[in-house]
Protein backbone atom coordinates (compact mmCIF):
# COMPACT_ATOMS: atom_id res chain seq x y z
CA UNK A 1 0.00 0.00 0.00
CA UNK A 2 1.09 3.56 -0.62
CA UNK A 3 0.48 6.90 -1.91
CA UNK A 4 2.62 9.42 -4.15
CA UNK A 5 3.33 12.78 -3.07
CA UNK A 6 4.19 14.51 -6.05
CA UNK A 7 5.56 18.52 -5.33
CA UNK A 8 3.60 20.27 -8.82
CA UNK A 9 4.37 23.97 -7.81
CA UNK A 10 5.43 26.84 -5.87
CA UNK A 11 1.39 28.06 -4.93
CA UNK A 12 0.84 24.12 -4.05
CA UNK A 13 3.69 22.48 -2.68
CA UNK A 14 2.07 18.79 -2.79
CA UNK A 15 -0.60 16.85 -4.50
CA UNK A 16 -1.91 13.38 -3.05
CA UNK A 17 -2.67 10.85 -5.58
CA UNK A 18 -4.50 8.16 -3.31
CA UNK A 19 -4.63 4.75 -4.14
CA UNK A 20 -7.92 2.48 -3.87
CA UNK A 21 -7.02 0.30 -1.66
CA UNK A 22 -9.12 -0.51 1.40
CA UNK A 23 -7.68 -2.88 3.89
CA UNK A 24 -6.50 -1.08 7.10
CA UNK A 25 -3.09 -0.10 5.82
CA UNK A 26 -4.15 1.56 2.93
CA UNK A 27 -7.06 3.94 5.37
CA UNK A 28 -3.93 4.91 7.36
CA UNK A 29 -2.24 5.73 4.52
CA UNK A 30 -4.74 7.89 2.89
CA UNK A 31 -5.12 9.57 6.33
CA UNK A 32 -1.44 10.22 6.94
CA UNK A 33 -1.27 11.33 3.60
CA UNK A 34 -4.52 13.47 4.35
CA UNK A 35 -2.89 15.08 7.28
CA UNK A 36 0.54 15.73 5.55
CA UNK A 37 -1.30 17.46 3.12
CA UNK A 38 -3.24 19.55 5.80
CA UNK A 39 0.27 20.44 7.54
CA UNK A 40 2.67 21.48 4.56
CA UNK A 41 -0.25 24.16 2.56
CA UNK A 42 -0.74 26.03 5.72
CA UNK A 43 0.54 29.46 4.81
CA UNK A 44 4.47 28.26 4.21
CA UNK A 45 6.83 29.86 1.69
CA UNK A 46 9.43 28.09 0.44
CA UNK A 47 12.04 28.43 -2.13
CA UNK A 48 13.77 26.19 -4.35
CA UNK A 49 16.08 25.17 -1.66
CA UNK A 50 13.45 24.46 0.61
CA UNK A 51 11.48 22.86 -1.51
CA UNK A 52 14.32 20.17 -2.20
CA UNK A 53 14.73 19.34 1.45
CA UNK A 54 11.01 19.21 2.08
CA UNK A 55 10.68 16.55 -0.51
CA UNK A 56 13.35 14.44 1.03
CA UNK A 57 11.36 14.48 3.80
CA UNK A 58 8.05 13.51 2.65
CA UNK A 59 9.86 11.08 0.27
CA UNK A 60 11.71 9.34 3.79
CA UNK A 61 8.51 9.43 5.55
CA UNK A 62 5.96 8.15 3.65
CA UNK A 63 8.73 4.92 2.74
CA UNK A 64 8.58 4.77 6.76
CA UNK A 65 4.69 5.09 8.18
CA UNK A 66 4.14 1.50 8.63
CA UNK A 67 5.32 -0.64 11.30
CA UNK A 68 7.93 -2.84 9.78
CA UNK A 69 8.79 -0.86 7.03
CA UNK A 70 12.58 -2.09 6.86
CA UNK A 71 12.00 -5.52 6.94
CA UNK A 72 13.32 -6.03 10.34
CA UNK A 73 10.46 -4.74 12.68
CA UNK A 74 10.88 -1.20 12.62
CA UNK A 75 8.84 1.12 14.62
CA UNK A 76 6.56 3.07 11.95
CA UNK A 77 8.10 6.97 11.73
CA UNK A 78 6.06 8.97 13.75
CA UNK A 79 3.70 11.52 12.63
CA UNK A 80 5.13 14.31 15.17
CA UNK A 81 8.51 13.00 14.26
CA UNK A 82 7.45 14.18 10.47
CA UNK A 83 6.09 17.78 12.03
CA UNK A 84 9.36 18.37 14.19
CA UNK A 85 11.10 17.82 11.13
CA UNK A 86 9.00 19.96 9.10
CA UNK A 87 9.44 22.72 11.76
CA UNK A 88 13.35 22.21 11.93
CA UNK A 89 13.52 22.35 8.11
CA UNK A 90 12.00 26.02 8.07
CA UNK A 91 14.66 27.06 10.93
CA UNK A 92 17.27 25.80 9.21
CA UNK A 93 19.60 29.24 8.26
CA UNK A 94 20.04 29.76 4.55
CA UNK A 95 23.61 29.60 4.68
CA UNK A 96 23.49 25.98 5.90
CA UNK A 97 24.58 23.49 3.80
CA UNK A 98 21.30 21.32 3.16
CA UNK A 99 21.41 17.61 5.31
CA UNK A 100 20.39 14.31 3.73
CA UNK A 101 17.58 12.95 5.29
CA UNK A 102 16.66 9.32 6.53
CA UNK A 103 14.81 7.66 8.82
CA UNK A 104 15.58 5.68 12.02
CA UNK A 105 14.29 1.96 12.83
CA UNK A 106 12.47 3.59 16.26
CA UNK A 107 10.32 6.25 14.48
CA UNK A 108 12.58 9.32 14.12
CA UNK A 109 13.72 11.06 11.40
CA UNK A 110 17.77 11.59 10.96
CA UNK A 111 19.30 14.15 9.58
CA UNK A 112 23.35 13.92 8.50
CA UNK A 113 25.75 16.79 7.60
CA UNK A 114 28.69 15.09 6.10
CA UNK A 115 32.11 16.33 5.31
CA UNK A 116 34.56 13.68 4.61
CA UNK A 117 35.12 10.31 6.48
CA UNK A 118 35.94 11.93 9.76
CA UNK A 119 33.79 14.57 9.75
CA UNK A 120 30.62 13.94 10.32
CA UNK A 121 27.01 15.61 12.41
CA UNK A 122 23.77 14.32 12.98
CA UNK A 123 20.81 14.80 14.99
CA UNK A 124 17.46 12.64 15.41
CA UNK A 125 13.72 14.21 15.78
CA UNK A 126 11.62 11.92 17.60
CA UNK A 127 8.92 13.94 17.78
CA UNK A 128 9.13 14.54 21.83
CA UNK A 129 10.19 18.14 21.68
CA UNK A 130 14.04 17.03 21.67
CA UNK A 131 16.92 16.80 19.27
CA UNK A 132 19.42 13.85 20.42
CA UNK A 133 22.72 14.74 18.72
CA UNK A 134 25.84 13.41 18.13
CA UNK A 135 29.40 14.70 16.18
CA UNK A 136 32.05 13.11 14.52
CA UNK A 137 35.26 15.74 14.22
CA UNK A 138 38.29 14.31 13.13
CA UNK A 139 39.53 12.49 16.45
CA UNK A 140 36.93 14.42 18.83
CA UNK A 141 33.15 13.90 19.43
CA UNK A 142 30.00 14.92 21.11
CA UNK A 143 27.16 13.84 21.50
CA UNK A 144 23.80 14.85 23.58
CA UNK A 145 20.32 15.46 23.63
CA UNK A 146 18.94 19.30 23.63
CA UNK A 147 15.39 20.75 23.91
CA UNK A 148 13.35 21.29 20.92
CA UNK A 149 10.06 23.38 20.48
CA UNK A 150 10.49 27.39 18.92
CA UNK A 151 14.11 27.66 17.78
CA UNK A 152 16.94 25.44 16.77
CA UNK A 153 19.38 24.73 20.05
CA UNK A 154 22.74 27.09 20.05
CA UNK A 155 24.05 23.96 20.69
CA UNK A 156 23.21 21.96 17.31
CA UNK A 157 23.73 25.22 15.43
CA UNK A 158 27.19 25.24 16.75
CA UNK A 159 28.27 22.21 15.71
CA UNK A 160 26.64 22.85 12.23
CA UNK A 161 29.03 25.19 11.75
CA UNK A 162 32.02 23.81 13.71
CA UNK A 163 31.45 20.68 11.18
CA UNK A 164 31.95 22.84 7.98
CA UNK A 165 34.81 25.65 9.35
Amino acid sequence: MSFACIATNYENLLTIYPSNGYSKEANEMSRIGNEMESVLSKSMTFDIRYDNILISLIHAFSESALDNWDGYGARATTFNSFIDASKFIKMIPPTFPIPEIDTEPNGGILFEWRKGKKRIFSIIIEGDNNITYAGLFGENKTYGTEYFKNEIPKTILENIQRLFS
